[in-house]
């Protein structure tokens, strides 16, 4: 659900598109930029995702349990981007363009 509502819920880049022309504007240019993002662990993305403005209330309002299940959760979906490294996972944002 979280992919879904508040920070990231702009990840495609058609839905983009559409809520910027029906705000009003035009002559809208979309380009999609990829890029790896690094953490020494999950835990590290974990407490500076929870940490940001948009969820820090959220994270603070559930009980430790609930924390702990959550930081299970994400180490399991990026196993595959953990190494002795640490964390490393692409990550795509949309820049765009329009005028009103």
């Amino acid at each position: 659900a979280l992919l879904h509502t508040g920070p990231f819920s702009l990840g495609q880049a058609d839905v983009l598109s559409t809520l910027i022309a029906s705000a009003g504007f035009r002559d809208i240019t979309l380009q999609s930029a990829m890029q790896m993002v690094r953490f020494s662990s999950p835990e590290e993305f974990v407490q500076r995702y929870a940490a940001s403005p948009s969820l820090a209330g959220p994270v603070a309002q559930v009980d430790d349990h609930a924390r702990a299940a959550l930081l299970d959760e994400v180490r399991t979906a990026l196993q595959p981007y953990s190494s002795a490294e640490g964390l490393a996972f692409p990550i795509e944002a949309h820049l765009v363009r329009a005028r009103k």
